[in-house]
């Protein structure tokens, strides 16, 4: 094989043979939303493989929220799957939840993460797929607001670099930055994060010429063996005549990211 074939090879490998995974806090996410919230959501979400859910209502209502989303997203054109958690142990009691184009293949059965049950108050939510002939394993998680300190949860994150082969890709809601020293220990078992310098959530109102507020949500992944590239954060609020219309979908904005492994 020539060396520009093998180099073409690795290009299209990397540029072609990706997971597109977009990450999302949809703020009480249930049947309170309208229809055209719904539909709305769908659309920003169609052109990604695996979809990765926070702040899912815990009642019933959640459940029956993810199911009303994916029959908008079929409805697009693509055939989708999905799971739901159940609700949350620990204190901060929610559900989360994937989405999935019916090309991606789920290993096993998503499960809470029940060594953080008494030490994370929503303990993140564990998922394997398989797509292009990769393999990940995506923890879903939403940490405790500012004033509890979610940096105490943070610091307990490096544990999940202990599950062996799974190269492990953290995403969600995080209520702190990603150069917060907490992270340092994550940092040290080879984690990267994906965002830099981008607020994801919105503000109540414009200040300073300024919409958008804190740098909360991230993708954090195993740098050594998965390549990530064109982390986005999705600033669909532009698309309201109002922030407090954009806020009727979410006060965080989605955030998306392509991978494959080395």
């Amino acid at each position: 094989m020539s060396r520009i074939l093998f180099l073409l090879l690795i290009f299209s490998h990397s540029v072609f043979a990706t997971t597109k995974v977009l990450s999302w806090n949809i703020q009480n996410f249930g049947l309170s939303k309208s229809d055209a919230n719904f539909q709305f959501i769908a659309s920003v979400m169609k052109p990604y493989d695996i979809i990765v859910i926070q702040e899912v209502n815990a009642s019933y209502s959640g459940s029956q929220a993810v199911a009303k989303l994916v029959n908008c997203l079929n409805k697009l054109g693509s055939d989708w799957d999905y799971a739901v958690s159940n609700p949350t142990i620990g204190k901060g009691i929610e559900r989360y939840a994937y989405i999935w184009k019916k090309s991606v293949k789920l290993l096993g059965k998503p499960y809470l993460y029940t060594p953080f049950q008494y030490t994370i108050d929503r303990e993140p939510y564990m998922a394997t797929f398989v797509h292009q002939k990769d393999t990940f394993t995506i923890a879903n998680i939403h940490l405790v607001p500012k004033h509890k300190k979610p940096e105490l949860e943070i610091i307990q994150l490096y544990q999940l670099a202990a599950l062996k082969n799974q190269h492990i890709v953290i995403a969600g809601d995080f209520n702190c930055p990603h150069f917060n020293t907490c992270f340092d220990k994550l940092y040290a078992y080879h984690f990267k994060h994906a965002l830099l310098k981008t607020a994801t959530t919105l503000k109540m109102k414009p200040k300073n010429g300024s919409h958008l507020a804190s740098m909360y949500d991230n993708f954090y992944y195993e740098k050594n063996e998965i390549i990530a590239v064109s982390p986005t954060c999705i600033d669909f609020s532009v698309q309201f005549s109002s922030l407090i219309e954009a806020r009727r979908i979410s006060d965080h904005l989605p955030i998306s990211i392509s991978l494959s492994l080395k």
